[in-house]
């Protein structure tokens, strides 16, 4: 009876000492996320980058820190960097809306517009509700000059999203864009 006593206990014991780091770890990619995460909000990108890097370290599956790592690295120009974090996304999960437009953005910030179009029509496709995805292929439809796609996109995003805090900005957009389309 002792014995069992004894590898019970034993048992409990290797359980809860194996339990005690992966918590730790746990706790520590916590702070570091949000830590990063309130660097970010602050616009402190580097110091983001440097938090996020730890969570990562202690968490490498963690499609969170490399998606806000992603997008640090796209705000201080890194696009190659923040490419690389996007990829992973995707590996974890290819459906992930946000890493479709975030690499868009990218695309769009290397002047890779027909990457940036597919990447953003990819997430349009993947979400029936988040439609920031449409507003910026109607701005890379616009860049290319594709002024009817770009005005379409516009006015489809108006529609879904009628409240907008940019609806001025976006209907003179469509305007001016139906003006060159006359000339």
């Amino acid at each position: 009876m002792n014995a069992k006593v004894l590898v019970v206990a034993l048992v409990v014991f290797v359980t809860l000492a194996s339990c005690a780091p992966a918590n730790e770890v746990t706790n520590e990619y916590d702070l570091n996320y949000k830590e990063g995460l309130e660097f970010y909000e602050s616009r402190d990108f580097y110091k983001a980058i440097a938090s996020l890097s730890k969570a990562i370290n202690l968490q490498p599956e963690s499609m969170s820190a490399y998606l806000l790592r992603g997008k640090a690295y796209r705000h201080v120009y890194e696009y190659e960097k923040a490419l690389q974090d996007i990829d992973k996304v995707l590996e974890l999960d290819p459906n992930n809306y946000d890493a479709h437009v975030l690499r868009g953005t990218v695309f769009f910030n290397t002047k890779k517009y027909e990457e940036a179009i597919n990447e953003y029509t990819i997430a349009l496709e993947l979400s029936k509700e988040n439609k920031e995805a449409l507003l910026y292929r109607g701005f890379t439809y616009s860049a290319i000059e594709e002024y009817h796609m770009a005005i379409y996109d516009f006015q489809q995003y108006l529609i879904f999203v009628p409240d907008s805090p940019d609806r001025a900005r976006i209907e003179a957009m469509i305007e001016s864009l139906e003006s060159k389309i006359e000339k």
